[in-house]
């Protein structure tokens, strides 16, 4: 090896002391076998595999992560919105999170600080990428070590090489999360046919689809690895970022809810039979005809109210409704995301949106246009002034502002990644706007609710 130095100005010759520091290139290994027609992995199979952990939660593994260092480990920008980093840590060197006891090289790293891409945005999923320093050394050993980054591969677009997910996502939609670190073999497909689907999709980013196989819940922020075929090593060339529902059979035909809508149970307990009601879809104006193209009526099958609503508390105050036949997408109607990957959150200080044709002041008239309003969640513990409030239940207040009379039923929206979530559906108050906290149903306590009360329909879920 050769070395020239240059000096900034003319000198007449000198000493030199240069320190030689030893960088440590292993990187990329991982066990050669594998567990024959099966998608669980070998025990520490992938060392460089991590799991991002809110340990106040005690939900255990929320996302994935790759290390790359003995102090860093890359994942999805998405993936710490809504946590706070004082609770965040990284998970190495595990296989069944369940047990504990299955790998001598588990070890917990709490989070000291974090890095996300500067141009992150959450409406496109540009730029979603994290990296996570550990407050602690990540000892590597034959159990934990980095992944080589693709510095090799610049310029490679992988279309039509089969790459390897792993995580300890669900292996279906709404399914608990899996104990044991799974793989998936999942083909890189032509960047043209993924933007069918996506109108977004970016040279920056990578998609892949195999019918029947994918990523699910809980397994973003994890590792895309490209092994090489001539080195054997593992290769990191994509974090898992979104998509549709898990495993859609076509990626331009993603499996949705057609039939179904939520509603508060007190808003349909006297309606005696479900052919006194219809369903108003993709409006805005409902006093005129011309104002959206996308405006549609359907009849209602039949209303499922939960079996313990409670008029008097309103307790369990949800209902689903079922159409006759199937609604039609379009670019006005389209169905909301139900918060699987957030029923542990309790969305304390965010801020949700609310949409209703309700009135604007108590006892006034009703609004014909489709109008929302911005409010803060507020935590139940806060909400005293409110009567019945349960776990089961969600509190907003934000001076000024309220849901009001006939707007019972109707949506809190959150803003996730791309993708608008419904948390609660409001329930009741006291006057519009008064200084006591309004009150709506919690979703994410009736998930398995509604998923055993609509058994025909799959949802988007991300």
């Amino acid at each position: 090896m050769v070395v020239a130095l240059q000096a900034p100005s003319m000198t007449y010759g000198g000493r030199v002391r240069c320190t030689a520091t030893k960088i440590n290139c292993q990187c990329g290994m991982r066990r050669k076998k594998k567990i024959v027609g099966g998608t669980e992995t070998l025990v520490n199979e992938f060392p460089m595999m991590a799991g991002v952990v809110d340990v106040a939660s005690g939900a255990g593994i929320f996302c994935g992560g790759t290390i790359i260092t003995n102090y860093h480990v890359v994942t999805a920008a998405h993936c710490p919105i809504g946590h706070s980093i004082s609770n965040l840590a990284i998970l190495v060197g595990d296989h069944n999170i369940s047990t504990g006891v299955d790998s001598i090289y588990a070890a917990l790293h709490r989070v000291a600080s974090m890095k996300i891409h500067e141009s992150y945005s959450t409406t496109t999923n540009l730029n979603d990428i994290a990296v996570m320093r550990t407050a602690t050394e990540i000892i590597f050993s034959s159990g934990v070590g980095p992944v080589c980054l693709p510095f090799k591969y610049l310029g490679a677009s992988f279309v039509g090489i089969e790459l390897e997910a792993t995580g300890w996502g669900s292996t279906d939609f709404g399914d608990p999360k899996s104990s044991v670190l799974l793989k998936v073999g999942l083909p890189v497909i032509d960047p043209g046919q993924c933007s069918k689907t996506y109108a977004n999709f970016a040279a920056t980013q990578i998609c892949t689809f195999a019918a029947g196989k994918d990523t699910c819940q809980s397994d973003s922020g994890g590792p895309l690895f490209y092994t090489d075929y001539y080195n054997g090593l593992v290769y990191l060339v994509g974090i898992v970022s979104y998509g549709m529902a898990c495993a859609t059979n076509d990626p331009s035909k993603p499996i949705v809810n057609y039939r179904y809508i939520l509603t508060a149970a007190h808003c349909v307990q006297n309606i005696p039979s479900s052919q006194r009601l219809q369903a108003l879809v993709g409006d805005q104006d409902y006093k005129t005809d011309n104002d959206t193209p996308y405006s549609q009526i359907y009849d209602i099958e039949s209303i499922v109210m939960h079996e313990n609503y409670n008029q008097d508390t309103r307790d369990n105050d949800i209902a689903v409704l079922k159409t006759t036949v199937d609604m039609q997408w379009t670019r006005g109607v389209g169905p909301v995301c139900l918060p699987f990957n957030y029923w542990y959150y309790d969305f304390n200080k965010l801020q949700v949106d609310v949409a209703g044709w309700g009135t604007t002041s108590y006892g006034g008239p009703t609004s014909s246009t489709l109008r929302r309003v911005t409010l803060d969640v507020i935590a139940n513990a806060d909400c005293g002034k409110a009567q019945y409030v349960t776990n089961q239940k969600l509190c907003t207040y934000t001076p000024g502002k309220d849901t009001c009379q006939y707007d019972s039923g109707g949506p809190l929206y959150l803003r996730g990644v791309q993708r608008m979530y419904t948390i609660g559906i409001v329930s009741y108050g006291g006057a519009c706007a008064a200084s006591t906290p309004s009150v709506s149903t919690r979703i994410t306590a009736y998930l398995n609710w509604i998923q055993s009360k609509t058994t025909d329909a799959t949802y988007c879920v991300k």
